[in-house]
C-alpha cells in the first residue's frame, strides 16, 4: 500500500502560509476583466512554455502566445496537444475522484495512445511494475490520509510520483504537470488560472530532477515539497505583487468589484492608467467609430462612479483618475 513517507518541517510550514496568504489576496481583490484575461493568457502560455521545455523541447513563449490567442503560428505538434488536453483537464477537475481510468484518458488526449510502458526505463520503475505502483497511487488519493493532506502538498506528491514511475514511454513530465493542475483545481486551488509553478522548476531544473532523483532512491519526500512549496510560494507572491499594483488605485477596484463596467469603460480606465489623462481632441484615436456625446456620456459614469474626475471646462476639459 502506498503511504508518502516526509516530514511537516518549518520551511514547509512558512511556504504553505504564504501560499494561503497569497491566495487569499488574489481571489479577493477584484480586477477589471481586461486585466484577468491578460493574467490568465500570461499564466497558460508560461505554463504550457516551460511544461513543454522542461520536457525537452525547445519553444518560443510568444508562439505558444500566439497558439493560444488564435493568431497564426507555428508550433510543435505536441504544444497544440498540451494545450487542447489542458483546457480537456478542466472536465476531470470537476470531480474530486481522480481514477486510474482518468489519468490514461488525458494521456491518451495528449499523445494518442493509453498503453503503459513495456520497455525499460532508465528513470522509471520496471515496466511490470507500473500497473500497480499506479493503482497504489490511485487508491491512496481516497484515502483518509490524502483527504487530510493540504491540495498543494497532494498535487506534488502525486507529480513527484508520476515522475518517478514514468508509466509512459514519453511525455510523463508533461502529465505529472496536468495531473498536478487537475489535481489543485478539483481542491481549489485553481487560484482563477493565474498560477504557474513550470516557470521556476524550468529555471531550476537541475534541482527539480536531482530532488525527483533522491526521493526515488531514498523514499523520503521532505526536500523535494520543500522544493516546491518554495516554488508555489515565490510564483503566488509575485502574481499577488501584480495584482496589487494593478488594483492600486482603490476607487477603481471598488467599482469593479460592485458594478459591471462597459469594455469601453475599461478602456478608458486602461488609457488613463497608461497615459494619465484624456482630452476630448483624444477621442478619436481612443474610439474612431464613436462620436463624441457617446464618450462623453462614458466619462460622465466613470465620474458619477467616483473613479474618474473631470478638471476645466468646454472644449479644454480634462478626465484624469480620481485621487
Amino acid at each position: 500500500m502506498f503511504s508518502p513517507e516526509y516530514t511537516i518541517t518549518s520551511d514547509i510550514l512558512k511556504n504553505v502560509s504564504g501560499i494561503e496568504y497569497a491566495k487569499a489576496i488574489i481571489e479577493n481583490t477584484p480586477l477589471l476583466s481586461n486585466w484577468e484575461n491578460q493574467l490568465i493568457v500570461d499564466a497558460k502560455t508560461r505554463t504550457i512554455s516551460y511544461a513543454i521545455q522542461k520536457d525537452g523541447t525547445n519553444i518560443n513563449p510568444e508562439d505558444i502566445k500566439k497558439l493560444i490567442t488564435n493568431l497564426p503560428t507555428k508550433v510543435p505538434h505536441i504544444a497544440e496537444r498540451y494545450l487542447s488536453t489542458l483546457e480537456l483537464s478542466h472536465d476531470y477537475a470537476s470531480t474530486k475522484e481522480l481514477t486510474e481510468e482518468d489519468i490514461a484518458d488525458l494521456y491518451k488526449a495528449l499523445t494518442g495512445t493509453s498503453k503503459y510502458r513495456n520497455t525499460p526505463s532508465q528513470k522509471g520503475v520496471p515496466a511490470d511494475e507500473i500497473l500497480a505502483q499506479m493503482v497504489e497511487l490511485v487508491d491512496w488519493l481516497q484515502s483518509v490520509e490524502a483527504l487530510q493532506t493540504h491540495p498543494m502538498l497532494l498535487a506534488y506528491i502525486v507529480k513527484l510520483n508520476i515522475e518517478i514511475i514514468q508509466p509512459f514511454e514519453k511525455h510523463n513530465s508533461l502529465l505529472a504537470d496536468l495531473i498536478s493542475d487537475v489535481l489543485l483545481e478539483s481542491h481549489g486551488y485553481n487560484i482563477k488560472g493565474y498560477f504557474c509553478p513550470q516557470e521556476y522548476e524550468y529555471k531550476t531544473y537541475l534541482d527539480y530532477q536531482e530532488l525527483i532523483d533522491d526521493a526515488r532512491k531514498s523514499y523520503d519526500l521532505t526536500q523535494w515539497l520543500e522544493y516546491t512549496t518554495d516554488i508555489a510560494h515565490r510564483e503566488l507572491s509575485t502574481v499577488a505583487d501584480k495584482i496589487k499594483m494593478l488594483a492600486k488605485d482603490a476607487k477603481i477596484a471598488k467599482a469593479a468589484g460592485r458594478a459591471k463596467l462597459s469594455q469601453r469603460h475599461e478602456r478608458i480606465i486602461s488609457y488613463l492608467q497608461d497615459y494619465v489623462l484624456i482630452q476630448n481632441k483624444d477621442f478619436p484615436a481612443l474610439f474612431p467609430d464613436l462620436s463624441e456625446d457617446t464618450i462623453l456620456r462614458d466619462l460622465k459614469k466613470l465620474i458619477d462612479m467616483g473613479i474618474v474626475v473631470k478638471l476645466g471646462s468646454t472644449k479644454s476639459s480634462r478626465y484624469e483618475l480620481s485621487n
